[in-house]
């Protein structure tokens, strides 16, 4: 994929908590930033999320709470058009994630989840390994991945995450063989409860189905 300056790049996360009031918003017009909304302190309020280049290699991501303003910044590449981070709930638990851009490829987007712990602020959703949890959407015409959030009826939550490539195309039709892998996200940790594999299936089998609005919030 090409970026701002027709050249192919990727966008590296890994974040370093800085408990200060704001970044430095002193950028050329070449930077860009992406406000939204979003309540990550679950205090029923809405809170500023901004996603800001901050230099040429770095990234930051910032939360404006009530009374105080927190940050983190990332490794980043502004020679690409900067992704806007996406308000979600991933759990019911009263708090909303935001997840962000980690690395942008060809066709898929690979992406990071984050949310607010009160003792040290801004971090990311790990699996039980301790791993940052990677999320994916695209593909173009070799892969399909993505996400969603299913309820139960007892009013649980799973985020689910879809990786697939092609793997055959009989009468010049793809088939798809990857993993759908369910998760518990609780206290920044994604516990998984169930794992899929599925093997030559077509693009509208339902083992493929994702769709990341089930997950999103909208705050006003």
């Amino acid at each position: 994929m090409l970026g701002k300056a027709g050249k192919l790049v990727a966008v590296g996360f890994a974040g370093t908590l800085l408990i200060t009031p704001g970044i430095a918003a002193a950028q050329g017009d070449e930077f860009e930033e992406h406000t939204v909304k979003a309540d990550v302190d679950g205090d029923g309020r809405a809170d500023g999320v901004t996603l800001r280049e901050v230099s040429e290699d770095t990234h930051a991501l910032i939360f404006g709470l009530a009374g105080e303003q927190i940050d983190t910044t990332y490794p980043g590449n502004a020679s690409f058009p900067l992704q806007k981070p996406r308000p979600t709930d991933v759990n019911l638990d009263g708090s909303h994630e935001v997840i962000v851009t980690e690395y942008v490829g060809a066709n898929t987007l690979t992406f990071n989840v984050r949310d607010y712990d009160p003792a040290s602020g801004i971090r990311s959703v790990s699996t039980e390994d301790g791993a940052p949890l990677k999320l994916f959407e695209g593909g173009g015409v070799s892969g399909n991945s993505g996400y969603s959030c299913l309820d139960d009826h007892t009013g649980t939550r799973e985020l689910v995450s879809v990786t697939a490539h092609v793997t055959s195309t009989p009468d010049d039709t793809p088939l798809f063989s990857g993993e759908r892998v369910s998760y518990l996200v609780d206290n920044g940790v994604a516990t998984e409860t169930h794992r899929a594999e599925f093997n030559d299936v077509p693009r509208e089998d339902p083992v493929m189905e994702t769709n990341p609005e089930s997950c999103g919030v909208s705050v006003s």
